[in-house]
């Protein structure tokens, strides 16, 4: 599962000086599953989705949840590997920011 989250704004998530200052929590991106799917557990850090080109590197999204900061106009890429029992299924991907608001996308899987 591959996710992109965009900072769609010229101002960071949360400035340096609320940073340094303790203000502000880290933005976290989070995946829920269907019953039937589980996550694969990665090591964290970056892992490549395409093994012919160096540029497809993706952020592993860890079973708590991936912690990050957006800086304006940023695009981050985030993955999770996971295994499904049975013929349908869905993983939802949730974004939390304290300054950037929240969002959630539910995806259906479902095997031909």
């Amino acid at each position: 599962i591959e996710a992109e989250v965009k900072n769609d704004r010229v101002y960071p998530t949360a400035s340096d000086r609320s940073k340094q200052l303790k203000r502000v929590k880290q933005d976290r991106i989070m995946l829920k599953t269907s019953n039937n799917v589980t996550m694969i557990e990665m090591p964290k850090g970056s892992a490549s989705t395409d093994p012919t080109n160096p540029n497809a590197q993706v952020e592993v999204i860890a079973k708590k949840g991936t912690e990050f900061w957006l800086k304006g106009k940023e695009t981050l890429r985030f993955g999770a590997l996971v295994k499904m029992d049975g013929n349908q299924g869905w993983v939802e991907i949730q974004v939390k920011s304290q300054n950037g608001g929240a969002d959630t996308k539910r995806i259906n899987i479902k095997v031909q």
